[in-house]
């Protein structure tokens, strides 16, 4: 009897753990245009974003502009993990969290691939990085 009632519960766990292990990624796919960026609590001046793009394909990002990217993106939660495999950063892994609120994108990441940020500020570490972006409007 005790069994019974058991493996239901185990069941209903393991569903909850694989289902978090999949974020669906599509919910972020298309090209994001940043808006606002900052760098431990400073903000940055448009110029030196003004030229970027942000393009999410299921687990993969590009970022276009001066500093062009690449990489593998994993999603948990509101978790996301950034594994650049092509330019500028190739060979890191920046650990972040993100919130998704219509066409916008909130990122913030750690630059020195030690922590996971807590909340949705730069300010807290001079190495957190904090990107708010629209999503590109498709003429």
């Amino acid at each position: 009897m005790k069994l019974s009632l058991i493996f239901p519960f185990l069941f209903l766990i393991c569903f909850t753990v694989k289902a978090q292990q999949n974020t669906p990624v599509n919910a972020l796919n298309g090209t994001w245009v940043p808006v606002h960026q900052e760098n431990g609590g400073i903000p940055m001046p448009k110029v030196t974003y003004a030229k970027q793009k942000l393009i999410i394909r299921d687990s993969s990002y590009t970022v276009i502009g001066e500093n062009a990217d690449g990489g593998k993106l994993k999603l948990l939660d509101n978790q996301m993990d950034w594994y650049s495999d092509e330019g500028v950063h190739m060979g890191k892994h920046y650990p972040g969290i993100y919130k998704l609120e219509n066409d916008q994108l909130i990122i913030c990441i750690d630059r020195a691939g030690k922590t996971q940020p807590e909340l949705l500020n730069s300010q807290w570490d001079a190495h957190y990085f904090l990107s708010v972006y629209s999503r590109e409007k498709k003429p």
